[in-house]
């Protein structure tokens, strides 16, 4: 999917990555996509968690997608990594989908709706 959609989708200028990088090493990642105001992915090295790192790259993807309230989902299995993210930027929790990426899982999805249908790119 990263290689087949995101790379050239940067280049296409629909995506964009945000890289945080500290002492050469890279510590977090952010991809967005500017089509649906999306933050697609937000990572952040396990050494360097609750150090502000996940809030710098978020404030960045806002910046660039210029909206404070981008599309957001999360795996409800992993959502409890993303809760203080969530909260201080009240991230409004919008609809779960089951089924969505990955069968067995359900996505959680804030700040705008999103049909259940399988219409992304």
């Amino acid at each position: 999917m990263f290689i087949n959609k995101h790379i050239p989708g940067i280049y296409l200028g629909s995506r964009d990555t945000i890289l945080l990088i500290i002492n050469n090493d890279i510590v977090g990642i952010c991809n967005i996509k500017y089509e649906e105001n999306k933050i697609c992915t937000l990572f952040v090295k396990e050494e360097y968690r609750n150090k502000g790192i996940g809030k710098e790259l978020v404030i960045r993807a806002i910046d660039l997608l210029k909206s404070t309230d981008p599309l957001i989902t999360v795996p409800k299995s992993v959502v409890y990594k993303y809760e203080k993210i969530i909260k201080k930027f009240n991230w409004k929790l919008v609809k779960s989908i089951n089924d969505y990426y990955v069968e067995g899982s359900t996505e959680l999805v804030y700040n705008r709706n999103i049909d259940g249908g399988k219409t992304w790119k």
